[in-house]
């Protein structure tokens, strides 16, 4: 789950309406402006900014709360459906505002603008909601652990006091508390349903608005699919040597690929993280919050840089040559990968990141001794609600989009969740990473070689949930063309 970077905003709240101008008066709510970037190629004057207040603890009326940021593209055709599209964020903890809405050009938006309104929330503690869970510390002492000097999560039990300082209770930041939000808020704007569609955790967060909050719930796309009764974190390991073994099938039925490395295979990263091991690479490489940053890359960081770079299309085809290089004792070959890679988690609130973890997926895992370690260090008492690690069912209509080469969230975890929704489909890209319609590459400006195919399925199922869309694009999507010297 990849993040993405911005600063913090001040509060206020979304007014979408006459309707909703006469509850501003006696309600609080009150426009702000965008906060976020605009799109390249929409229309700032049909983009509607502000914010919302809701409880922290969605059962208390009253006591502390949260301000939500809320940014709604407005439709453009002449005869617009009243369902809008939610769109949820990856995660936990990254920015939707500044992050996944900026995938969402006039040419990329197009084809779901043109009949809807798209709306973007930026979820609890993150973006430029209220309070922010971001973890200054946490990115310093993860810079000071990229150059080998201390523990990668050094800096979160001092994020743990200030937040807790600040009376942030973090039991509420959780999946459940996000679906909740989210559907309030969709209700204030004045929508009576709408469609949701979510991309890595936001496909956790949808599946739990089926479960706790399905009132307006129209339909749900699920585009690289976290369902909550999958082993998560703990099969990372096992997702990642999966997708890797795709990724080296596919180079064994390339001519050019097989030619130039005829023993890749899986156990070829061993190699290159024993080499990195004996001799670490230590380089600098560029900062987005400093000019330089001093790195020591050893086996472990090299296989987060694949983790990494399996991710995004544009890096895909590269991975093969690096990882031969590096197994080689071409160690130099590491530095691109980890420079493309290494900062990709920058923009994530670290706070709410491990608050999601610790309330719903380490206490599942009772091995897990660093895991219960971290949350104690963050102050998060892990008590285990059993619903979280259970299926979720439903029967409303659910589309499921999954790449084969995904390292985190594999098609198996997409075939899981269908099981108990009795209105799914799955459609499986092939040569497809973490995510098929909003990508890294989208979210980076870039049209993904996906987007046609994908948008166009997703448009066709929005339009009737009950028909079946016509799939036959998939088949047509090129194999990457491998990176051969």
């Amino acid at each position: 789950m990849r993040h993405f970077g911005l600063p913090v905003l001040a509060s206020a709240i979304l007014i979408l309406s006459a309707a909703c101008d006469d509850e501003a008066s006696s309600g609080g709510f009150k426009k702000t402006d965008c906060p976020m970037p605009i799109p390249e190629g929409q229309n700032a004057a049909n983009i509607r900014c502000g914010t919302i207040t809701l409880p922290e603890d969605p059962t208390q009326e009253d006591g502390a709360t949260v301000t939500l940021a809320v940014a709604v593209l407005e439709a453009t055709g002449n005869d617009p459906k009243a369902e809008p599209l939610l769109v949820v964020n990856g995660g936990p903890g990254i920015p939707t505002l500044a992050g996944a809405m900026q995938a969402f050009t006039s040419e990329f938006a197009e084809p779901l603008q043109t009949s809807r309104d798209i709306v973007f929330v930026d979820q609890r503690g993150t973006g430029y909601s209220l309070p922010s869970l971001d973890c200054p510390e946490q990115r310093e002492s993860y810079r000071k652990a990229l150059a080998g000097e201390g523990d990668v999560y050094a800096g979160l039990a001092a994020c743990g006091e200030r937040l807790a300082g600040q009376g942030v209770n973090l039991s509420h930041y959780n999946s459940s508390t996000i679906a909740r939000d989210l559907s309030a808020t969709m209700k204030t704007l004045g929508y009576d349903e709408w469609d949701v569609y979510g991309w890595s955790y936001g496909t956790r967060i949808a599946l739990t608005m089926l479960r706790d909050a399905p009132d307006g719930v129209r339909s749900v796309v699920l585009d690289a699919t976290v369902p909550p009764q999958a082993d998560g974190q703990s099969a990372v390991s096992q997702t990642f040597g999966g997708a890797l073994g795709a990724l080296a099938e596919d180079c064994g039925a390339d001519a050019a690929c097989v030619a130039t490395y005829p023993d890749f295979e899986p156990d070829t990263l061993r190699l290159a993280r024993e080499k990195l091991n004996e001799t670490p690479l230590v380089v600098q490489i560029d900062d987005p919050l400093e000019e330089t940053t001093l790195v020591t890359i050893n086996g472990g960081w090299f296989r987060q840089a694949i983790i990494g770079a399996m991710y995004d299309v544009r890096l895909i085809p590269s991975v093969p040559g690096a990882i031969n290089a590096v197994a080689q004792g071409r160690t130099s070959a590491a530095r691109d990968l980890v420079s493309a890679t290494a900062f990709d988690f920058d923009s994530t609130a670290d706070g709410m990141f491990f608050s999601v973890l610790c309330n719903e997926d380490i206490p599942f895992d009772t091995g897990d001794e660093v895991g219960l370690q971290l949350c104690q260090d963050l102050g998060v008492r892990v008590t285990p609600e059993l619903i979280e690690d259970k299926a979720v069912s439903s029967d409303v209509p659910v589309l499921l989009l999954g790449g084969e080469y995904d390292p985190v969230a594999p098609l198996s975890d997409a075939e899981l969740a269908l099981e108990t929704l009795s209105h799914g489909m799955l459609v499986k890209f092939p040569y497809e990473g973490h995510g098929v319609f909003l990508t890294l590459q989208a979210m980076d400006g870039e049209t993904p070689a996906s987007h046609a195919c994908s948008v166009g399925i997703i448009a066709a199922f929005l339009d009737d949930v009950a028909a079946t869309p016509d799939t036959g694009c998939v088949d047509d999507g090129p194999p990457p063309g491998f990176v051969v010297e």
